[in-house]
C-alpha cells in the first residue's frame, strides 16, 4: 500500500474511533444514571415490613425491583466496556497506520504525538480497570478520550 492509502486508513480509524468512543461514553452515562434506582443496602434493611405482633415480614417487591435495576446497570456497564474495547483497537490501528503512513514512529509532529498518547492512556486504562477498580473512572476516561483526540483531529491535523 502507499502512503497515501496508509494515511486514509489511519484517517478512517481516528474518526470509527471517535464514533465507538462516543457511543462507550453514552453507555457509561447510562449506567450512572441508572446507578440511582438501585437501592443502597442500609436503606433496603431500614424498608423491612413490620406486623402487628412486630414481627418481620419478607417483601418480595423489593428485591426483584433491585435485582433487575442491578441488572441494568451491569449490563450498560458491559456495553460501555465492549465499546471502550473495541475503540482502544480501532486506535491502535489509527497510530499504526499513522506510522506506516508516516514511514517513522508516529510522534514526529503534536497531531502524531497526541494521538499515540490518548492510544497509550486508553491502553493503560483497560490494563488497570480490574486490578484497581476503575469502575467510576470510565465515563470521564472516555469522555476525556473522546474529546482529546477530536481535538487532536480538529485542531492539530496538518
Amino acid at each position: 500500500m502507499s502512503a497515501n492509502s496508509w494515511d486514509l486508513m489511519s484517517e478512517n480509524l481516528v474518526a470509527a474511533t471517535g464514533v465507538v468512543y462516543f457511543l462507550a461514553s453514552l453507555a457509561y452515562l447510562w449506567q450512572w444514571s441508572l446507578y440511582r434506582r438501585v437501592p443502597v443496602a442500609a436503606s433496603a434493611k431500614a424498608r423491612e415490613l413490620v406486623a402487628s405482633d412486630g414481627s418481620s415480614v419478607p417483601s418480595s417487591e423489593q428485591p426483584a425491583e433491585s435485582d433487575d435495576a442491578e441488572y441494568r446497570v451491569d449490563l450498560y456497564g458491559r456495553i460501555g466496556m465492549a465499546l471502550l474495547i473495541l475503540g482502544v483497537i480501532l486506535h491502535v490501528g489509527a497510530v499504526v497506520s499513522r506510522g506506516l503512513a508516516a514511514s517513522r514512529v508516529p510522534w514526529g509532529n503534536m497531531y502524531e504525538f497526541t494521538l499515540t498518547a490518548t492510544c497509550l492512556i486508553g491502553i493503560g486504562f483497560l490494563a488497570f480497570y480490574r486490578r484497581v477498580k476503575l469502575d467510576w473512572l470510565a465515563p470521564v476516561m472516555t469522555a476525556f478520550l473522546l474529546i482529546v483526540l477530536m481535538a487532536d483531529r480538529v485542531l492539530l491535523y496538518e
